[in-house]
C-alpha cells in the first residue's frame, strides 16, 4: 500500500488507552518550523526541477544523436532499396525498358506514347548539352570558388586604364549549388523514365504475370521456410523460373517479418499482462490491510467511547471519514485496473489487427498487380460500352412509347411537382417545428436541473442554520434549568454542554456535507450528459439547416415549367438509368441518337427497323470483340492530354504545390546552404567579389569565434560573444514569461464575471496588434533619444541627459534593457491576451461548478483547471515565443540599435544590448569592415542553440507528453 493510501489513517496509529490523539489538546505548528519546511520544500522542489531540466538536455542530446544515426541508417538503406528496385525493374524488362535506362523515353516510343517520348529526350539532351557546356564547369569550379581576379587594363590607355572583371566567388558559388541541385532534377526524371518503361512492360504482360501469381499461390506454400526447387525446375521460361524464385524468397522474408512483428506484440502483451496481474495482487494486499487496519482501530475506539473518553458523535465522525477513505482508496484501485484493463485491450486490439491484416506475398503481389497495371485495361470498360448500346436498341420499342406518353403529359407533370412543392414545404415546417421543440425541452431540462443544484445547496445551509439554532436553544434551555446551582457545576456544565454542542454540529454538517456531495454528484453528473449550452444553440442550428437543404435539395429537382419535348427527353433518360443501369452520360448520348432528320430536313425518331439493324451490328461487333481478345485484356495507355487532365482532377495537389515547393527551394533552401558554405570561405573586408575572390578555410572562422588569435582585431570576441549570448538568452526569457504571464494575467482579468465592456477592453488590445510594430518601435525610440520628447523633459526636470542607448555606464546599460523589456511587454502581450481568451472561451464551465460545490478556492480553480488548460494549449506557443525572442531583431534595432558600444569591440560594431542576430546583421552592414564568413558561423551557432532548445522545452511540453490524456 502506497504511503499516500494511508494519510486516512495516520492520526490512528497511535492510539491506546492511556495517549489518546482525539481527547489529547492539539498545538499548532511553530511559525518558524513551518517556515523552513515550507522553505526546504520548494527548495527541493527547485532542484529536482533542475535536475529534470538537465537529464532533459541529456536526453535530447541523445535523442539527437540517436535520431542523427536511425536517419543515416534510413538513408543507407533506402539507397541501397532504390539500386535494388533498379536492378529488379532491370532484370524484368523488355529491350525498350531496358533501353530506357539510357535513352530516356524509348519505351514510351516502343508503346506509342510519342508525346512522353519527345518530351524525355528532348529533357535529356537539353540537359546534356548545358551541363556538358556550363554545368560541369560551374561545379569543378566549386573547388577553387574562382581563379582569376580582376585587374587593369594598361593596353589602350596608361593614363586611364580599363578594369577587367575576373572571377566572381559569390556567382559560381551560387551557380555550382543550382547546378548540383539540378542533378537531383536529372535523376528525378532518369528515374520517371525507368518506371515508366517498367510500367510500359508490365502493363503489356499484365495476364502473364497474373498466371504466375496464381501458379506460385497454389504451389508455394506460407509456411514454407526454404526455396521449392522441385517446383522452380518445372518452368521452362528462364524469366518466369527467376520471377517465381524472387516471390518465393518474397514470401519467406514476409513471413519471417510478420511472425517478428508479431513476437514484439505478443511480448509487450506478455508485459502488460504481468503488470496488470502484480497491480491487482498488490492493491487487494493493500486493500486487505487497510481494512484489518481500520477495523482494529475503530475497536480501540468503540472501547474508548464506553469509558467516555471519546463522545458517540466524535466515534460517528471517524466511523463516516473512515468509511469514505476506505471508498477512495477503493474506488483508486478500480480506476488504475480499469487503465491497465484499457491499455491491455489496446495491445490486444493491436495484436489481432496485425494478424487479421496479415496477407501471404504473392496475394499481396497479384493485388497490386491489378491496382498499379490493370487500371489501364480496357476490355471491360469498351465491352460495357457495347453491351449498354445493345440494352439500348433492344428496349428501342418500349423507349419510343415513354418518349411519345411524355409529350402528351407535360401540363400534369408540372400540377404534380407544384404539390410536391408545396407539401415539401408543410414538411419542412414541421420539421422545424419539431426541432424547436426538441431543443427547447433539452433546454428546460437543463434550466430545471440547475435550479435543482442551486436549491440543494440552499437547502444545505438552511438544515445548517436551522439545526445550529436548535441546538442553540437546547443549551440554553439546558442551562436555564440549572442556573440556580453553584457557579463551578453551571461553569463545568456551560463547557460540557459547549462542547457537545459544537460536536453535533460539526457531526450534522458533515452528514449533511455528504448528503449534498452525493445529491450535487448526481445533477451534475445529469447535467453534464446534456449538451452546452452554446452546443445546443449549434446543434438546433445545424439540424434546422439539414432539413433546409434537404428541402432546397429536393424543391431544386421539382420542375414546373416542362414542355413535352423535355419531359419526353427526361423520362427516357431515367428509364435507362434506373431500369437498365446506363451510365448518365451515355443514356443522355444514346437519348439524343434518337433524334434524327429526316429527309426533309425535320427531327423525328429513329424508325424501329432502322434500331434493329443498329442492334445486329452491334451484336456482331461485340462477338468480334470478345472472339479478338480471348485473355480479355486490351490494354489502352493513357494519352498526354489525360495526363494534363488529371493534374487539374484527382493529381491536383501536384500542380497546387509545385510553385511553393520551387519557391521553397530557389528562395529557402538554396540561400540557407549558401550561408552555411560562407561560414566555411574567407568572405570579408578585402575578399568582396567581383574584384577580390574568396576561398574555401575550413573551420577558421568557427576557430576565430572561439580562439582568435590575441594580436587580432578579433582578441576580444569570445568573451564579447559570450557576454551577447547571455543577454540573448536572458532576455528571451525574461521578454518570452513576461508576456506570457502578463497575457493571462490581462486576459483573466477582462474575461472574469461581471467585468463590463469586455468587447472594448479586447478592440482596444487588438488595435494596437493593427499598428505595424516596427511604427511604434521608431516612435517610442525617437521619443526617448536625448533628442525627443521624453529625453528632453528629463533633461530639463533631472538637468542630465537620458543617454539611452548612447551612455555606456553600469546604470545606463541596465535602464537601457529595462526600457526595453518594458517596451516589448507592450507590444507582445496582446497576441497572449487573444489566444488566452479563447482558451479561457473554451474550458467547459461545468468544472468550475463542480469544484465551487467541492469548496474549491478561487487560486486552487485558477491552478488546477485554468492553468493546466493554457499550458497544454500554449505549450507549443511558447516554445515558439522563445525562439522568437533569440531572434528578436525589431526591438532592439530600432530601440537602440544594440548601443551603447561595447567595451573594446569598437572595429565589430558590438553593443551592450546587441543580441545575436543584431550583431550578425550589423557584421554584415558594416561599410568599414564586414565579415561574411564570421557572420554565417555565428547563424550556425544561433540555429544550434535554437534547435537544441526547441527539443528540449518540446519534449519537456505537457502538449507531448499528455497528448493523449489530456481531457
Amino acid at each position: 500500500m502506497e504511503e499516500n493510501d494511508l494519510i486516512a489513517v495516520e492520526s490512528l496509529d497511535s492510539i491506546d488507552a492511556e495517549h489518546n490523539v482525539f481527547t489529547e489538546p492539539t498545538h499548532p505548528i511553530n511559525p518558524i518550523a513551518y517556515f523552513f519546511m515550507s522553505t526546504g520544500k520548494s527548495l527541493l522542489g527547485l532542484c529536482m526541477w533542475l535536475v529534470g531540466l538537465l537529464w532533459s538536455m541529456v536526453l535530447a542530446l541523445g535523442n539527437f544523436f540517436m535520431m542523427v544515426g536511425i536517419y543515416f541508417k534510413k538513408g543507407v538503406l533506402g539507397i541501397c532499396n532504390f539500386f535494388k528496385r533498379k536492378f529488379h525493374q532491370f532484370r524484368y524488362n523488355d529491350w525498350s525498358g531496358r533501353l530506357s535506362y539510357l535513352l530516356f523515353g524509348a519505351s514510351s516510343f516502343k508503346n506509342k506514347k510519342f508525346v512522353f517520348g519527345a518530351l524525355y529526350i528532348i529533357f535529356q539532351i537539353g540537359y546534356i548539352v548545358l551541363f556538358a557546356t556550363s554545368g560541369l564547369k560551374c561545379i569543378l569550379m566549386l573547388g577553387s570558388l574562382g581563379t582569376k581576379g580582376a585587374y587593369e587594363d594598361f593596353s589602350s590607355d596608361p593614363d586611364f586604364p580599363e578594369m577587367v572583371p575576373g572571377d566572381n566567388s559569390i556567382m559560381i558559388l551560387i551557380y555550382g549549388l543550382l547546378w548540383a541541385l539540378s542533378l537531383l532534377v536529372f535523376l528525378y526524371v532518369w528515374n520517371r523514365s525507368i518506371n515508366d518503361g517498367y510500367y510500359n512492360y508490365r502493363v503489356n504482360n499484365l495476364k502473364k504475370y497474373e498466371e504466375i501469381y496464381k501458379l506460385n499461390a497454389k504451389h508455394v506454400s506460407d509456411q514454407d521456410t526454404e526455396v521449392n526447387y522441385e517446383f522452380l525446375d518445372t518452368i521452362e521460361n528462364k524469366k518466369e523460373r527467376a520471377y517465381s524464385l524472387y516471390l518465393m524468397k518474397g514470401t519467406i522474408r514476409h513471413k519471417k517479418e510478420h511472425d517478428r512483428a508479431v513476437a514484439r506484440q505478443l511480448k509487450k502483451l506478455d508485459k502488460i499482462e504481468c503488470k496488470q496481474q502484480k497491480y491487482i495482487e498488490g492493491r487487494n494486499k493493500s486493500l486487505e490491510n487497510l481494512k484489518a487496519k481500520l477495523s482494529n482501530q475503530l475497536k480501540q475506539l468503540e472501547e474508548l467511547s464506553k469509558e467516555q473518553k471519546v463522545s458517540d458523535a466524535k466515534l460517528d465522525y471517524i466511523r463516516e471519514r473512515q468509511r469514505i477513505k476506505f471508498e477512495m482508496f477503493n474506488n483508486k484501485t478500480i480506476s488504475g485496473v480499469n487503465k491497465l484493463e484499457l491499455v491491455h485491450r489496446a495491445q490486444n486490439h493491436r495484436v489481432e489487427e496485425l494478424t487479421k491484416r496479415y496477407s501471404p506475398f504473392v496475394e499481396m503481389q497479384l493485388i497490386n498487380n491489378n491496382k498499379k497495371y490493370g487500371v489501364d485495361n480496357n476490355y471491360y470498360k469498351h465491352l460495357a460500352k457495347l453491351e449498354s448500346e445493345i440494352t439500348f436498341y433492344s428496349n428501342y420499342g418500349k423507349l419510343v412509347n415513354i418518349y411519345n406518353e411524355g409529350l402528351v403529359k407535360a401540363e400534369e407533370k408540372n400540377q404534380e411537382n407544384i404539390q410536391l412543392g408545396i407539401d415539401l414545404g408543410v414538411d419542412f415546417e414541421r420539421k422545424v417545428n419539431n426541432t424547436k421543440t426538441k431543443f427547447a425541452g433539452i433546454r428546460e431540462r437543463k434550466a430545471l436541473l440547475k435550479a435543482e443544484l442551486k436549491q440543494a445547496e440552499v437547502d444545505y445551509k438552511l438544515s445548517i442554520d436551522e439545526f445550529s439554532k436548535a441546538e442553540e436553544q437546547r443549551v440554553n434551555d439546558l442551562l436555564a434549568e440549572i442556573k440556580n446551582s453553584p457557579k463551578e457545576e453551571v461553569a463545568a456544565k456551560i463547557k460540557e454542554l459547549k462542547l457537545e454542542k459544537e460536536n453535533n454540529i460539526r457531526q450534522f454538517s458533515f452528514n449533511a456535507k455528504a448528503i449534498l456531495i452525493d445529491k450535487t454528484t448526481s445533477l451534475m453528473r445529469k447535467i453534464n450528459d446534456l449538451p452546452q449550452d452554446k452546443n445546443i444553440k449549434a446543434l438546433e442550428k445545424e439540424e434546422i439547416k439539414e432539413s433546409k437543404r434537404a428541402y432546397v435539395r429536393d424543391k431544386k429537382y421539382l420542375k414546373t415549367d416542362y414542355t413535352g419535348v423535355e419531359l419526353a427527353f427526361e423520362d427516357v433518360v431515367n428509364e435507362l438509368i434506373v431500369e437498365h443501369k446506363i451510365d448518365y452520360k451515355l443514356a443522355v448520348a444514346y437519348v439524343k441518337s434518337m433524334i434524327v432528320r429526316n429527309d426533309e430536313g425535320c427531327k423525328v425518331l429513329r424508325s424501329e427497323e432502322e434500331a434493329q439493324e443498329l442492334l445486329k451490328e452491334k451484336i456482331t461487333a461485340k462477338n468480334e470483340y470478345v472472339e479478338k481478345h480471348p485473355n480479355k485484356y486490351d490494354v489502352k495507355f493513357r494519352t498526354f492530354l489525360d495526363s494534363i487532365k488529371s493534374l487539374f482532377n484527382n493529381k491536383f495537389y501536384i500542380t497546387i504545390l509545385f510553385l511553393p515547393i520551387l519557391g521553397i527551394v530557389l528562395f529557402s533552401i538554396v540561400p540557407l546552404i549558401f550561408s552555411i558554405f560562407v561560414a566555411f570561405t574567407n568572405y570579408s573586408k578585402g575578399y568582396e567579389p567581383p574584384m577580390q575572390l574568396f576561398t574555401w578555410i575550413g573551420f577558421e572562422n568557427f576557430k576565430t569565434i572561439f580562439n582568435p588569435d590575441p594580436n587580432t582585431q578579433f582578441a576580444m570576441l569570445p568573451s564579447a560573444l559570450g557576454k551577447t549570448l547571455g543577454w540573448t538568452l536572458a532576455w528571451a526569457i525574461i521578454a518570452t514569461f513576461s508576456n506570457y504571464i502578463l497575457g493571462i494575467v490581462v486576459a483573466l482579468m477582462i474575461n472574469k464575471d461581471g467585468i463590463k465592456f469586455k468587447k472594448l477592453w479586447r478592440t482596444v488590445f487588438v488595435m494596437t496588434i493593427a499598428i505595424p510594430q516596427f511604427i511604434s518601435l521608431l516612435s517610442i525610440g525617437t521619443l526617448i533619444k536625448d533628442s525627443g520628447a521624453i529625453g528632453h523633459w528629463y533633461f530639463e526636470t533631472f538637468g542630465s541627459r537620458l543617454g539611452f542607448g548612447t551612455d555606456g555606464s553600469d546604470s545606463a546599460v541596465l535602464i537601457a534593457k529595462i526600457v526595453i523589456i518594458l517596451v516589448n511587454v507592450w507590444i507582445g502581450i496582446p497576441y497572449t491576451i487573444l489566444s488566452t481568451t479563447g482558451i479561457l472561451l473554451n474550458i467547459p464551465k461545468d468544472l468550475y461548478e463542480s469544484a465551487k460545490v467541492d469548496g474549491t478556492s478561487t487560486f486552487t480553480q485558477f491552478t488546477k483547471i485554468t492553468m493546466p488548460y493554457i499550458l497544454f494549449v500554449t505549450g507549443p506557443y511558447l516554445i515558439t515565443q522563445f525562439i522568437g525572442n533569440i531572434n528578436n531583431f525589431n526591438v532592439i534595432f530600432f530601440l537602440t540599435g544594440g548601443g551603447p558600444s561595447l567595451a573594446g569591440t569598437s572595429v565589430l560594431g558590438l553593443g551592450e544590448t546587441d543580441l545575436l542576430i543584431t550583431f550578425i546583421y550589423k557584421v554584415v552592414t558594416s561599410t568599414s569592415n564586414p565579415q561574411y564568413g564570421i557572420a554565417s558561423a555565428i547563424g550556425i551557432l544561433v540555429f544550434i542553440i535554437c534547435s537544441f532548445v526547441s527539443i528540449v522545452m518540446y519534449n519537456k511540453s505537457g502538449s507531448i507528453k499528455e497528448e493523449d490524456q489530456f481531457q
